[in-house]
């Protein structure tokens, strides 16, 4: 069975959580914990990763203490969940959780760190597949995250746009926005793998897009 551990960003507005040996305790622990409660072999572990409140480089920390230090890699690893910010405030709450560009950004950045920590040797064993999530909302984003070794990506506020923001007039907003997500003419999956099928002269698929590496990503960006 597939199962999905989450750190939840709420984790972030607990105190502990400005503990980073607290929270590099938490990623050795609790899967092994999880692991521990079901008969052997019974699941297929993954872990979401949170956005810790320090620096990126800490975020590969935290990567490195999740595959090296456990007796057993997570089977899987989806990267990462939402930005949380001590002073926003919504809803007369202050300590708020929110995604959008900002979240995007650092999430690419940190999984660069993370494959070059890898190639360098410094994380030791090998990425398990990636999952990755924050700010998806065109097929030009999933491409960013595959070329940073991504082999799946998850959505959330795609499909929550009003039906008016897709060009598809279809009765599910769902499969509006994966025509969306697939066939934008600009933007769209299909139309920057063709681009890349043409910067590397031959077709490139969705899952190999993981092997052409960042270089590929500077291609890509333009």
């Amino acid at each position: 069975m597939p199962l999905e551990k989450d750190f939840s960003p709420t984790l972030a507005g607990d105190e502990r959580s400005r503990e980073k040996t607290r929270v590099l305790e938490w990623l050795r622990r609790v899967p092994e914990l999880i692991r521990a409660a079901a008969p052997p072999g019974a699941l297929r572990l993954g872990v979401k990763l949170m956005n810790a409140r320090f620096d990126l480089d800490f975020q590969v920390r935290m990567v490195r203490a999740l595959l090296d230090e456990t007796a057993a890699p997570p089977d899987f690893l989806v990267y990462a969940n939402r930005l949380f910010d001590p002073q926003r405030e919504f809803a007369g709450r202050r300590g708020v959780a929110y995604g959008g560009p900002d979240l995007g950004r650092r999430n690419l950045e940190a999984l660069r760190r993370i494959r070059e920590a890898c190639a360098a040797g410094a994380i030791r064993r090998p990425l398990p597949p990636v999952s990755g999530t924050g700010d998806i909302m065109t097929g030009r984003a999933a491409v960013a995250y595959a070329l940073l070794g991504a082999t799946s990506c998850q959505m959330h506020t795609l499909f929550q746009m009003p039906a008016s923001e897709f060009a598809a007039r279809l009765r599910s907003r769902t499969g509006a926005a994966l025509h969306h997500l697939v066939f934008h003419p600009e933007s769209g999956l299909l139309a920057w793998l063709a681009h890349l099928s043409q910067v590397c002269a031959h077709p490139v698929s969705w899952l190999a897009v993981r092997a052409l590496g960042p270089e590929a990503a500077a291609e890509g960006r333009g």
